[in-house]
């Protein structure tokens, strides 16, 4: 199975690209794994990845839940602020 995970912008400065495409990725993988992943193929990213919220489908999936294949998948970081 292939993904694209969308970046959140200041995960895409880090990348120096707003979406990863991963290639080779075995079905069934978690939410958790997701992070693993990424972590492993861009370590640049690791140190950010523990706090990122991993989002399919406009929803956010717990650690083991699964990622479809036809997901549309986003790792986003916290934000931030306000009163």
């Amino acid at each position: 199975m292939s993904l694209h995970v969308r970046l959140s912008p200041s995960l895409a400065a880090i990348a120096g690209q707003p979406v990863l495409r991963l290639q080779d990725v075995e079905a069934g993988l978690t939410a958790l794994g997701l992070r693993t992943l990424v972590a492993r193929r861009f370590p640049e990213l690791a140190p950010h990845l523990p706090s990122a919220l991993v989002v399919a489908d406009g929803r956010v999936l717990g650690r083991d839940e699964p990622i479809l294949d036809a997901c549309e998948i986003a790792l986003l970081t916290p934000a931030a602020g306000g009163r």
